[in-house]
């Protein structure tokens, strides 16, 4: 009963910095909403999200995992499976993998670092172009022997906030399926919260 009053509490405390991380978010979201040229900014946004929670699932499972087999372990078991409800809605995702949104990732955040040429080739839509455009854009790379899929950063944010909510379920569970492991589990996500957490200072 001590370790369940303890996890509840801990969990607590997650879920208030849990919070204030979204609320930024969405708040940097509306901001930007309005400028539809700023597609590398939304998709560092994105990314930035993506980093945040493959890093609580690597702590909660203590995997001591580097960065880039965490992003790519996470996408593998929340993103890219039937329960993530983007995954199976979005037809262009389903012909990527884990791999590719990992090397995607990079070459946003490391502009130096492109990736090589691969097929399909990964186009970003500001959101602005309509079906028709989308359309003549895939058959002119179909008549070049060549595919195209088409993500936004919407879309991006939408598969890695609905592979989040699977772990959730994980991590944040009912008493009767409460061991010890969870407990442990959080205790490591709130330490690598604070440890790592960038705190607003008010004046």
């Amino acid at each position: 009963m001590k370790k369940l009053k303890e996890y509840r509490q801990v969990c607590k405390e997650v879920d208030i910095s849990l919070g204030e991380m979204f609320d930024e978010f969405v708040r940097a979201q509306t901001l930007l909403e309005s400028d539809k040229n700023l597609v590398r900014i939304k998709l560092l946004i994105s990314f930035s999200l993506l980093e945040i929670f493959s890093s609580i699932y690597n702590n909660f499972y203590n995997l001591g995992h580097g960065n880039s087999r965490q992003i790519i372990e996470f996408l593998e078991k929340y993103c890219f499976v039937k329960n993530n409800t983007t995954y199976v809605e979005h037809s262009y995702i389903k012909r990527l993998n884990p791999e590719r949104i990992y090397k995607f990732r990079n070459s946003i955040i490391h502009s130096f670092a492109l990736p090589q040429y691969e097929n399909p080739t990964i186009t970003v839509i500001n959101g602005s172009e309509d079906s028709e455009v989308i359309k003549k854009f895939e058959e002119g790379f179909a008549n070049k022997g060549e595919s195209v899929v088409f993500l936004s950063p919407d879309s991006l944010t939408k598969l890695f906030i609905c592979g989040f909510t699977l772990l959730h379920f994980e991590i944040f569970v009912p008493d009767d399926k409460f061991t010890e492991n969870h407990l442990n589990g959080v205790k490591e996500v709130f330490k690598e919260m604070q440890r790592r957490g960038a705190k607003i200072i008010k004046f």
